[in-house]
């Protein structure tokens, strides 16, 4: 019997995340580790976009932070940061955001057309907070 390769197994979480199938993306992913596989940041993306998708925006940070942690491949990636971010400003964790472009800078990854299109947002999600924040003081 032919076993899937780990790029076969990266197809996979792909496609089932695409759908928001946590279960099933995390069933492969178990698989996919138990047989020897390295934690990747396309195996790390494909999970985190299946938390996405079901709008666990903290569950998909927290499997970042894990497989940062665990010392995953190629997390210095553009497309990862990209998607960490998303998943932050999904989450309003406008904090969090600042770390990792700093991790960003300071792992010299360059930041991309869609770096900056989140970053922006992050401008106007961070003023729209601070004019709430100002508007609610101003009513005392």
């Amino acid at each position: 019997a032919i076993g899937a390769d780990g790029i076969t197994y990266e197809i996979m979480l792909n496609a089932y995340s695409k759908n928001g199938d946590v279960a099933t993306v995390e069933e492969l992913y178990k698989d996919y580790r138990k047989r020897g596989n390295p934690y990747t940041s396309y195996a790390l993306c494909a999970r985190m976009k299946a938390r996405i998708s079901q709008k666990q925006y903290g569950l998909a940070y927290r499997l970042y932070k894990h497989a940062r942690e665990e010392g995953a491949v190629g997390l210095n990636h553009v497309n990862v940061c990209n998607l960490v971010l998303l998943t932050l400003l999904k989450d309003g964790d406008y904090n969090e955001v600042l770390n990792v472009v700093e991790d960003m800078r300071r792992n010299r990854v360059v930041p991309n057309d869609y770096t900056k299109q989140l970053l922006a947002l992050l401008g106007k999600a961070g003023a729209e907070r601070v004019s709430q924040e100002l508007s609610r003081t101003q009513a005392f």
